[in-house]
């Protein structure tokens, strides 16, 4: 199989499935894998390239680089893609035929998503304050977080992250005096070591065990799979959640309006005892 040359294709989705197929017929010490290979990589997951792939999603110029990384593109290759994505941000433009361009051009400035530093982590209710400023009723008067959000955390920890928001950019106030938010999305970097992350994770399992007995099944919806797995069939059900979760991005990007703020907890962990060979 030969090299696909990056110049001579219309469609980047194209372009990467050939390149990942070309790895896997060329990779001559060790077999190519996209999901290994994607454990080196920050921002690139296994779920993220198939749905390029497929078309359902754009490659970004902020992950160009780590795409790069992983069809092991040449200087010149690199340079060729970055220039690619950039034009077609520049635009609105859809690279491929696979989607709607109208629809992908109203799409481009919308879906930013950020990945969420450390600072915003500093306490684990930053995320739930600054998320609950996009309920309108909320933004109208802010004196109403402190019932949405009184079952998790008392007044004065509320006060104290919206000083924090405030102060650090994520929320900021309007010349008609509405708190709202200020930055896209953020999501956490699962690969970002820190207790703060563990704090976080661990916080949203407390407030969805609390739920279990506070809210009707009307109102909660709680699922659970206990299941034997050899490591390949963690790492085949492992993708499928990752692709899960991008589509859940999706869906979260296109939700800044609510009358409820809910949590949404995917979680895959050992029941205890001994794992793999002693």
């Amino acid at each position: 199989m030969d090299r696909p040359i990056i110049s001579e294709y219309k469609s980047l989705a194209f372009y990467v499935r050939d390149m990942i197929a070309f790895r896997k017929k060329s990779f001559s010490t060790e077999k190519f894998s996209v999901a290994k290979s994607c454990k080196q990589l920050r921002r690139v997951s296994p779920a993220l390239v198939t749905l390029i792939v497929s078309g359902e999603r754009k490659l970004t110029l902020d992950r160009c680089d780590e795409f790069a990384k992983l069809l092991d593109l040449t200087h010149q290759e690199r340079q060729f893609l970055k220039d690619w994505v950039s034009r077609h941000e520049a635009i609105g433009l859809s690279d491929s035929d696979h989607d709607n361009e109208a629809k992908e051009a109203s799409k481009v400035q919308s879906l930013r998503r950020n990945v969420s530093s450390k600072s915003l982590l500093e306490d684990w209710l930053n995320v739930y304050v600054k998320d609950a400023f996009q309920i309108r009723s909320i933004r109208d008067n802010p004196k109403l977080i402190y019932s949405y959000l009184g079952l998790i955390a008392s007044q004065k920890r509320i006060d104290a992250s919206i000083a924090f928001l405030l102060r650090h950019g994520f929320l900021r106030r309007t010349l008609e005096g509405q708190l709202i938010e200020e930055t896209p999305l953020h999501s956490v970097d699962e690969k970002m070591p820190s207790q703060k992350v563990k704090q976080f994770h661990k916080a949203t399992l407390k407030i969805a065990a609390s739920a279990i007995d506070q809210f009707p099944t009307t109102k909660r919806y709680a699922n659970a799979l206990i299941v034997p797995l050899t490591p390949k069939r963690y790492r085949e059900l492992q993708e499928k959640i990752e692709r899960f979760a991008e589509d859940l991005q999706v869906f979260a990007e296109n939700s800044n309006e609510g009358e409820a703020l809910y949590q949404f907890i995917l979680h895959l962990s050992p029941t205890g005892g001994v794992y793999g060979d002693k």
